[in-house]
């Protein structure tokens, strides 16, 4: 039986033929009643199974205040073009009556907008000790003034480990952290599990963003340039971020190795 919700509100359940349900923007949905349920076995059905699976793998380690950079104003819509873009950029194998996908890591998308990306991130990234650190170093470019303790990077460190060719994603970190000088370099330390650290590989990508006139404001002494202060912040409110931009692959995946 079909239920409403509210006077002019959503429709949901069975009636006849039909199913309701609500759609994302609170639209009633009607689809045709289905009673015959099935358990699709073709070889693009269970392919694409696979791609969820590894989607899910992925959107369940990324948390909501991590997807914020993904720049589409609201947490449901940030996880949805995550995971969207994984399922489009995924492919699978088939292994004896297995279907196992995978993804390159400059195919993941972490970030996007207008932020031009002011830093050079060629340089070397170095392993902490055993426990698990990653350190990042990026050199300013074009860094004014005016954008110091403005402009900054969320540097992003995704874990994974190999089972034959498959892989197994177990972890995603970051920190954020802003440019406290024109020309000085940019440290920026990345905790990493030390219940990941064995065997483990890992990519680093970069998210350049910039404060709005609010973050400016409140952060723009330089007195929040303490990374983890930073991502406290950008957790809790959005408001204070003017825009995202571009993620980018700074290292392919690279065994661990601690010091």
């Amino acid at each position: 039986m079909a239920k409403s919700i509210g006077l002019v509100g959503t429709l949901s359940g069975k009636s006849g033929n039909f199913v309701f349900c609500k759609g994302a923007d609170g639209r009633t949905i009607v689809r045709p009643y289905q009673p015959q349920v099935y358990n699709p076995k073709t070889a693009a059905q269970s392919g694409q199974r696979s791609k969820m699976v590894l989607a899910g793998q992925l959107s369940s380690m990324a948390s909501s205040a991590l997807l914020v950079s993904m720049n589409m104003g609201r947490k449901v819509a940030n996880r949805s073009a995550f995971v969207r873009n994984i399922l489009r950029k995924a492919d699978y194998d088939h292994e004896s009556t297995n279907y196992v996908s995978s993804i390159f890591a400059e195919d993941i998308v972490f970030g996007r907008g207008s932020v031009a990306p002011h830093f050079d991130a060629s340089g070397e990234i170095v392993q902490g000790a055993a426990g698990g650190k990653v350190t990042c170093q990026y050199q300013p470019v074009g860094i004014t003034a005016d954008m110091v303790n403005r402009v900054g990077i969320r540097t992003i460190v995704l874990c994974a480990r190999k089972e034959g060719q498959n892989q197994v994603f177990q972890s995603i970190e970051y920190t954020d952290a802003l440019f406290t000088s024109t020309n000085n370099p940019l440290d920026v330390d990345v905790q990493i599990p030390s219940a990941v650290v064995d065997s483990t590989y890992y990519a680093v990508y970069a998210v350049p963003f910039e404060l709005s006139e609010e973050g400016a404001a409140q952060f723009g002494d330089g007195g929040y340039a303490n990374a983890q202060a930073i991502s406290a912040v950008l957790r809790t409110t959005n408001s204070v971020v003017k825009d995202w931009g571009d993620s980018r692959l700074v290292s392919d995946f690279t065994l661990y190795v601690g010091e």
